[in-house]
């Protein structure tokens, strides 16, 4: 599945909602010369083209840009569900050949992004800056803008609700269970884990930081060095699902964001693996993002892609279990509502005897 089909799509072409959210545009000009893929779709692609020279004055003319980003983001959005794959990459080509491609990159979160420089998208160091854990050096008076406006989006406060949530679990974990055992499927940095002192976290039997990044597992030895608990792992969920690591059995397992780049059977299928990991009583949390009003943008502007599920498909990534071997199954949001939450109990030892 992948990001737009989990949006699903709206009973519009892309044409009929361009030409509708042409009106809104109505007195802005336009002077640039369209590519030739593009002439069977001048009048439409003109409402995306002016939603960008907007943007871009914002910037320029050092006025609030915000509403004007906000427009075009709602605008991207809009197109990302209602385009076939052929025009939302003629959308997408627009975007970045547009000059407020290149004011988007003055911010160094957005430029990490769409550089990738570890391979993939979703490094730690960038969740870091959008957490704002890391503030980002040198910026010039653009960058700063355009940092705050990308780090006040729905999406990134929902990031960092997220590792409050998580925090916040990981605490309860400490004070019900004697002794926990605990895994957390690509770590990143662990930040959540930070927000407890090192006393709390020592009350765990152990704390199993688990990712393909050395250079994150790194950060988090450095950062907890002082949690006797902690373990760290390398490895890829490829070789997780296939049984290749023995990392035991635990009484929380959670993964924050990984679930986002995974299609659904693969995603069932690691639920799956998971869940059998824990001790009886134990609990399974995934975190996946919903859809919202920035992943135009995200995918437009800086070829991040994610997968994003509604509520009923993050709940069916249960769906390789027995449901005789779940105590509880539960959704939730945190507070945003961009991120849904998949809570899945194990029955406890007793029960599974009975």
């Amino acid at each position: 599945m992948g990001a737009r089909s989990a949006l699903g799509r709206g009973n519009e072409s892309f044409l009929e909602v361009q030409i509708r959210t042409m009106t809104v545009f109505t007195e802005c000009s336009f002077d640039r010369s369209f590519p030739p893929t593009d002439r069977n779709m001048i009048h439409p692609n003109q409402a995306l083209q002016a939603s960008l020279d907007q943007a871009l004055r914002g910037f320029t003319q050092e006025a609030s840009s915000d509403a004007d980003m906000q427009e075009l983001c709602s605008l991207l959005s809009e197109l990302q569900v209602t385009s076939n794959k052929e025009e939302w990459d003629a959308v997408k080509a627009t975007c970045r050949a547009h000059p407020l491609f290149d004011i988007i990159q003055e911010d160094p979160l957005s430029r990490r992004i769409y550089e990738k420089p570890r391979g993939y998208a979703g490094d730690a160091r960038m969740m870091d800056l959008i957490y704002k854990s890391e503030q980002p050096r040198g910026l010039n008076d653009v960058g700063q803008r355009v940092y705050d406006f990308v780090t006040d989006r729905q999406c990134a406060h929902g990031a960092r609700a997220r590792k409050m949530k998580l925090a916040a679990l990981l605490n309860k974990t400490m004070v019900e269970c004697d002794a926990p055992e605990i895994l957390s499927v690509a770590c990143g940095h662990m930040r959540e884990a930070q927000l407890l002192s090192t006393n709390r976290l020592n009350r765990a039997r152990r704390i199993v930081a688990f990712d393909q990044d050395e250079t994150s597992l790194a950060e988090v030895s450095r950062s907890l060095g002082d949690c006797e608990a902690l373990s760290l792992v390398s490895g890829s969920v490829r070789r997780l699902i296939a049984g290749r690591h023995n990392l035991g059995t635990f009484d929380l397992i959670y993964s924050l964001g990984l679930y986002d780049y995974l299609e659904q059977p693969i995603a069932q299928r690691l639920t799956q693996v998971l869940f059998d990991a824990l001790n009886p009583g134990g609990r399974l949390v995934i975190a996946n993002y919903l859809p919202n009003e920035s992943s135009g943008f995200m995918e437009a502007f800086l070829e991040w892609e994610l997968i994003y599920r509604s509520k009923q498909e993050i709940m069916d990534m249960a769906g390789g279990i027995n449901d005789g071997a779940i105590s509880s199954k539960s959704y939730s949001e945190e507070h945003t509502g961009t991120i849904g939450f998949l809570e899945l109990t194990k029955l406890p030892a007793r029960a599974v005897a009975v």
